[in-house]
């Protein structure tokens, strides 16, 4: 039996799911960082995934606060492995990839 790993990036849209279900502490810092319009239709890409497949293991890399990390990865529900990620921007592919590669090697 084949073991799936999930190695993904936590994103705006993935916050803007998780403002949803925020309290009023949660939501004033996650305003900081999706701004005023967060809300979206639905429950946003790496729940959804993770509702549709199985995983045997979970890790989520992330450039937000790792407060805000954090706090995503208990509303997932599931055990997960952080992984901070520094980028200057997070568009510049060779970044992320510097970023992304050390993880997936060393699983």
């Amino acid at each position: 039996m084949r073991h799936r790993t999930l190695v993904t990036w936590i994103g705006h849209t993935d916050l803007r799911a998780m403002a949803q279900d925020a309290d009023a502490s949660q939501a004033a810092l996650l305003k900081k960082i999706i701004g005023e319009s967060h809300h979206i239709e639905g429950e946003g890409p790496v729940i959804g995934l993770l509702r549709g497949k199985e995983f045997k293991r979970v890790h989520l890399v992330s450039s937000y606060p790792s407060d805000v990390t954090k706090m995503y990865a208990k509303w997932l529900g599931r055990k997960a492995v952080v992984h901070q990620a520094q980028l200057t921007d997070p568009t510049n592919h060779a970044e992320i990839l510097e970023a992304v590669q050390p993880i997936v090697t060393g699983l």
